[in-house]
């Protein structure tokens, strides 16, 4: 039973990341004009946020831009340890099939 609820809750919060990564895609597009007066276009700073999300680059100085340290070093962070969670509760579930 308790294991059940874990996994609900893990599930729960990976939904609620992707909830926020648009809200944060969002922001990045009420920023495109400053985005590309600044040379950078809005489609690659949106690019390097989802990455930054999926783990698979670094985007840091752009999202600290547009979104702020701390709300994105508390996405990064806490949304980053549920997908993770999710990837051994996924792994986890594959060896037990």
């Amino acid at each position: 039973m308790l294991t059940a609820e874990w996994e609900k809750w893990v599930l729960d919060e990976n939904k609620r990341c992707r909830q926020v990564g648009i809200l944060l895609e969002e922001q990045a597009r009420r920023n495109e004009t400053e985005a590309q007066q600044t040379g950078k276009g809005f489609k690659e700073k949106v690019q390097k946020v989802v990455k930054k999300a999926s783990g698979e680059a670094s985007a840091k100085d752009a999202a600290d831009k547009l979104f702020g340290d701390e709300v994105y070093q508390w996405y990064e962070d806490y949304c980053g340890s549920c997908r993770k969670e999710q990837e051994r509760l996924d792994a986890k579930s594959h060896l037990g099939s």
